[in-house]
């Protein structure tokens, strides 16, 4: 190895490790987002305000495809009909509103793109 390679392998390594940890970060904090589908008439409203959508939408596109099917788990999770047999039948409605809004944002945002 030159003197001259040395410096350019630890930088490249360097960077490497750096990219594999956020990518593991990244991994993390979606998955960190499942919990929300268990509460979605508190949550959905939450999460369309805060932009997390486009975010959401956006990572479609990751070249890593476990963030990719990471994000497609939460989708699914968001918008599983057996959320709404842990609803109460007074909330049933509210659930469909609100299910409705975060589908609708869903679709916005992958037209967006």
């Amino acid at each position: 190895m030159s003197k001259f390679e040395a410096p350019f392998q630890r930088t490249f390594l360097t960077s490497l490790v750096r990219f594999i940890d956020s990518e593991a970060d990244l991994d993390v904090a979606i998955k960190s987002l499942l919990p929300l589908s268990q509460a979605s008439t508190l949550s959905y409203p939450d999460i369309i305000r805060s932009g997390a959508i486009d975010l959401l939408i956006g990572l479609l596109t990751h070249e890593n495809m476990d963030i990719v099917l990471d994000v497609i788990e939460l989708i699914y999770e968001f918008t599983d009909e057996d959320a709404e047999l842990d609803q109460e039948s007074e909330e049933s409605e509210r659930y469909h509103e609100v299910l409705n809004v975060l589908v609708t944002s869903l679709v916005s945002a992958w037209i967006r793109q």
